[in-house]
């Protein structure tokens, strides 16, 4: 028996009907994937969960006490600084990077915000962003407790004059971390950047020459070491 007008009528409606859902399923999916990255740069946690074992397992071993004075160089948008904020009040952080596109106060306020509402309440903690350049980090001299590399070190043009600058800002009693994914072989590169890795020997003798003795070198459940040094 042959359709009528009213039954192709009736399909014509369902094809639009189930079209029209089709398509909002894929702009919700699209919200969500954008929700995702709640700021341009850096590693974002997708809930308290996430950032807790974040913390526990890599940010931690960076050993940031209450009350100190703390700079960040290289430190993109300052995502990591906010995260370890999360969990250790009255941090006095600054937060130091080249990138403009990364480093401003439009994107640290999205950072800021998306962890405090991760955590549910305001950090404790102050923050200053700084511009630096290639030689030179634009720190202030002898006043820092701690300065952090997280991840950047192998990424420097000419990392002996930023380390030498890192050595004025730092105070005395001062410890500068490093977090570096080391290199197994010489020359080996790493597969995101492109960037030669760090080969432990030539990297903690370069410190030595700059002023710094290692004091410690940590690892943990992420791929990452840590290495604290002091000033010699």
């Amino acid at each position: 028996m042959a359709c009528s007008k009213f039954c192709v009528s009736q399909q014509h409606s369902k094809k639009v009907f189930y079209t029209f859902l089709i398509l909002l399923f894929l702009l919700n999916v699209g919200y969500a994937q954008r929700k995702v990255k709640p700021y341009r740069c850096g590693y974002a946690p997708k809930d308290f969960t996430d950032l807790k074992t974040n913390f526990d397992n890599m940010t931690s071993q960076f050993g940031c006490k209450p009350g100190e004075k703390i700079a960040s160089v290289g430190a993109s948008n300052g995502a990591v600084e906010a995260q370890i904020s999360v969990f250790i009040d009255s941090l006095d952080w600054t937060i130091q990077d080249i990138d403009t596109a990364c480093l401003n106060r439009t994107e640290f306020k999205k950072v800021l915000d998306y962890h405090e509402r991760l955590k549910g309440q305001p950090l404790k903690a102050s923050f200053e962003l700084v511009l630096g350049e290639q030689c030179k980090t634009n720190l202030q001299s002898d006043y820092y407790d701690r300065i952090l590399l997280c991840n950047v070190y192998h990424e420097l043009s000419n990392p002996k004059c930023l380390v030498a600058d890192i050595h004025t800002a730092l105070k005395a009693s001062g410890r500068l971390v490093v977090m570096e994914l080391m290199a197994t072989k010489i020359g080996q590169k790493k597969r995101d950047c492109g960037h030669r890795m760090l080969w432990e020997p030539d990297f903690v003798n370069d410190l030595n020459s700059l002023g710094f003795h290692l004091e410690e070198k940590l690892t943990n459940k992420s791929v990452f070491t840590f290495f604290v040094f002091s000033k010699s």
